[in-house]
């Protein structure tokens, strides 16, 4: 399992007349995005507070229920997109190569 660090160039929050609904489906195209063009089937590293915000995902890790804050690196699992704090979800895949969320396999 291999991880890519994708840190975006502009950032920035959207404007509030956003749907957190639109903000999700972005996110997705943009991990579908990422995994097409760089030809890999794996969990995705990204920094909250760019493309990850409180719009597009939960506003805590559902690991270790700690607030997520601007500059922390997340992990997007591949196939559900579930998002974590990266210490957080590498040491729980070391004992359970599934999410805690949905349980589908990694």
């Amino acid at each position: 399992m291999g991880a890519e660090t994708v840190k975006p160039k502009t950032g920035g929050t959207s404007s509030g007349s956003r749907s957190s609904d639109d903000e999700k489906t972005k996110l997705h195209r943009f991990v579908e995005v990422l995994r097409r063009d760089l030809g890999f089937n794996a969990m995705i590293e990204m920094v909250y507070g760019y493309v990850l915000n409180s719009e597009n995902c939960d506003k805590s890790c559902p690991i270790c229920m700690v607030n997520y804050v601007k500059g922390i690196s997340c992990r997007v699992l591949p196939e559900c997109r579930h998002v974590f704090h990266l210490p957080c979800i590498n040491n729980w895949l070391i004992h359970n190569p599934i999410c805690p969320l949905c349980r589908k396999p990694i």
